[in-house]
């Protein structure tokens, strides 16, 4: 195995899924992915989940054998579920795409600098390059009423605003939330919603990045038939 095939597995172990054009951008400079893609996916360590994104794009993730190699769990080869699937390709898209590299953050990871995090099933995203933060990602579903939503991003807000063991990066600002949204019309429009209520004290950063079914519009300036 060549080092570039464990950092991906590696990578894949940390945000769950990937996509070819994700590679390429973070291991291969632009460059083909393919190479590394079907050695992986020869010695098994990987599988190819084919065309069941929109515009029959595909993505990556571990098999067990994959799982295995780098010692996390087995859980991160089963089949993904929409609503997981979405909130994995958003915060890939937002961590690997965005204006700045940031990384998502292990369970371990996350319990190191704060505990785990209560409910469970929630996504936080590092980072650390001119303004260090970590990010709560909140990945609302595509069609939503933002007007409901707005409701619920304001009372998470204020929960967590009592959280004793945040209350300290809440008030530095290095605690903040990330909502993702499919495109900046939604993100203008939450934008003007939350300054319409009164929310704590807490920095929340609003970000485009894609749903399933919008992923084909992110993709397709490059005219690529696959993710």
């Amino acid at each position: 195995m060549e080092d570039v095939d464990l950092r991906i597995l590696h990578h894949i172990g940390r945000y769950t899924i990937t996509l070819r054009r994700v590679l390429q951008v973070v291991f291969f400079d632009g460059g083909s992915a393919e190479g590394a893609l079907k050695r992986l996916e020869r010695l098994g360590y990987i599988q190819r989940v084919e065309r069941q994104l929109p515009g029959n794009f595909s993505y990556y993730q571990l098999k067990k054998k994959g799982a295995a190699v780098i010692n996390v769990s087995e859980n991160k080869a089963k089949p993904k579920e929409a609503k997981g699937l979405a909130q994995d390709l958003a915060a890939l898209w937002f961590s690997c795409m965005g204006d700045r590299r940031r990384k998502r953050l292990l369970d371990s990871e996350l319990r190191s600098l704060f505990g785990a995090p209560k409910g469970g099933n929630v996504i936080h995203v590092a980072q650390a390059e001119e303004e260090p933060a970590v990010f709560r990602l909140f990945v609302p579903e595509a069609d939503s009423n933002l007007e409901r939503y707005v409701t619920t991003l304001k009372r998470a807000a204020h929960q967590i605003c009592s959280d004793e063991k945040l209350i300290r990066w809440i008030e530095r600002g290095t605690y903040q939330f990330a909502v993702l949204l499919i495109n900046d019309d939604r993100a203008a429009k939450l934008a003007d919603l939350i300054r319409a209520e009164e929310f704590p004290d807490l920095r929340i950063q609003l970000a485009v990045a894609p749903s399933p079914r919008e992923l084909p519009y992110f993709i397709s300036p490059d005219k690529d038939t696959e993710a």
